[in-house]
């Protein structure tokens, strides 16, 4: 079973764990993703390496509810042992399910959705043995229509109980719904009564996510190290929380607590994340995320301790709002610490003047050579050159997020409209002769966002399809295999104030 570790009752604000030491090198190095563009080889705007992997990488609707109703309404003992969970009727398509994808049937199975409604999970990382082992419990609550109940996860299951009855892990196969196995979910061949609770636990191996142009784990000997990074994607399939923890579609919302342990850690290593985070001895975590944390939310790093600094501070920002910040610089960034901080203020001003207040607790930015750019709620990793996009992903994307899959496209193209340099808020005609560009794939499990979202997606706020001309693409936002998204500065970029 799960193991369910004692913790303190103190609460913690949204913080970084720190213990800063000296000496060791960059396991992360080489080119990694960025989340600006394609996991593709096209000339699209961003790539992506995983440093295995080749080129390219790049839900929010009403929080899941609690029944209301009194359990004595319900009648459990009629129930055969697949059923045995609680009857809660609290489950309507206009509640928790409003934008879940219908139950459907796949290879014979009745597949319906669930409502995730906590997650408790520990992952303990061996760096004597490089080996990392997951052991993680799931309560959900079955879909209005019963059936076989569906989740993702990327991992190879070990072993597994549901309801407290151990499960062939051959009884949750990933299957095609409709878009190549690589677009797949999990069916838990277990048929449920509609509005139903049940628990599911699963033990495994961790390792990298059986997922497209997928990373975020990696080993160092002499002395032992990890660098562990969540690594979520949009551009790819099974590359949100499913990396690694069992995870819903964008349209679900849940509590999720990670207990996080390294063992034989030859140096220091400092724990990154948008969760309460409560440390109880060296390299010996508990995070707590809230429970309106969708797949696409959770940031997690574990980094050696010296290869990184830090600024955090209380800014206040240009409606007069304090947000607390923490800014984390990997010695890899070439950018210094000062720079990156005086622009992640000035997007801060800026972004509350444009768009509104900020919504979470406090931002959290990882800023290194090698970083996936990539949006987190209140928090980013990036390259140097896509500071000001993925911050602002905190108010569009990760403030406001996609109810499903497939509106993940305004996202990117809200994010271009206002954040890229020298097209910011431009207002350009229509070329009505051009082709159509496919935005919306509206197929629930299509689960990438498409290329052209960046700059089609742009010019559709900017009252044109056109891409810029090449020569202009590739000054103002080069993506493919030769750059990043947006040409790199010397000087802190001015506000949008300064600018008008």
């Amino acid at each position: 079973s799960v193991t369910h570790r004692a913790f303190q009752t103190a609460s913690l604000s949204l913080s970084i764990s720190c213990a800063f030491s000296s000496g060791c090198g960059d396991p992360s190095a080489g080119d990694v993703d960025d989340e600006i563009g394609s996991e593709s080889t096209e000339d699209t705007l961003g790539t992506e390496e995983t440093g295995s992997s080749s080129d390219s990488d790049s839900t929010e609707t009403d929080s899941d509810s609690d029944s209301d109703s009194d359990s004595s309404d319900s009648d459990s003992t009629d129930s055969d042992s697949s059923e045995t969970g609680d009857e809660n009727l609290d489950c309507s398509i206009e509640g928790a399910f409003q934008y879940a994808p219908p139950a459907t049937e796949i290879d014979g199975l009745f597949a319906t959705p669930i409502d995730i409604l906590a997650t408790e999970a520990t992952i303990f990382f061996s760096l004597g043995s490089q080996h990392a082992i997951a052991e993680v419990s799931v309560d959900f609550r079955v879909g209005p229509e019963g059936g076989m109940p569906i989740f993702d996860l990327r991992q190879t299951i070990d072993a597994g109980t549901f309801d407290q009855q151990f499960i062939d892990p051959a009884a949750a196969q990933r299957h095609d719904f409709g878009k190549g196995l690589d677009y797949g979910f999990r069916i838990l061949e277990f048929e449920l009564e509609p509005c139903t609770e049940h628990t599911l636990t699963l033990q495994y191996a961790l390792d990298v996510p059986d997922a497209p142009e997928a990373g975020g784990l990696e080993w160092s000997t002499a002395p032992n190290r990890l660098y562990f990074d969540s690594w979520l994607s949009d551009l790819n399939p099974g590359r949100y929380l499913e990396s690694w923890l069992p995870a819903n579609l964008p349209f679900d919302r849940q509590a999720l607590t990670l207990y996080l342990v390294l063992e034989d850690a030859g140096v220091p290593h400092t724990l990154l994340s948008n969760a309460e985070i409560e440390e109880f001895s060296e390299h010996d975590w508990k995070l707590e995320f809230p429970d309106t944390t969708t797949a696409m939310a959770p940031l997690i790093i574990v980094v050696p301790s010296e290869q990184i600094s830090a600024s955090t501070g209380v800014h206040q920002a240009a409606n007069a709002q304090d947000i607390p910040y923490t800014l984390v610089r990997h010695e890899t960034a070439g950018e210094s610490l000062t720079s990156l901080e005086a622009r992640l203020l000035d997007a801060i001003d800026e972004f509350v003047t444009s768009t509104g207040d900020f919504l979470h607790p406090a931002m959290l930015g990882y800023v290194s050579a090698s970083a996936r750019s990539m949006e987190y709620d209140g928090g980013f990793t990036t390259k140097p050159s896509d500071l000001e996009h993925e911050a602002f992903h905190s108010w569009w994307a990760r403030g406001v997020h996609p109810a499903t899959y497939a509106d993940g496209w305004i996202d990117e193209a809200w994010d271009m409209y206002n954040t890229t340099l020298g097209l910011s808020f431009t207002v350009e005609p229509f070329d009505w002769d051009d082709a159509p560009t496919e935005l919306y794939d509206a197929h629930p499990f299509a689960r990438d966002t498409p290329n052209a979202s960046y700059w089609t997606g742009r010019a559709v706020f900017a009252g044109r399809r056109t891409r810029p001309a090449r020569s202009s693409r590739r000054r103002w936002a080069c993506r493919g295999r030769r750059g990043g998204r947006r040409r790199a500065r010397s000087a802190r970029r001015p506000s949008r104030r300064a600018r008008r």
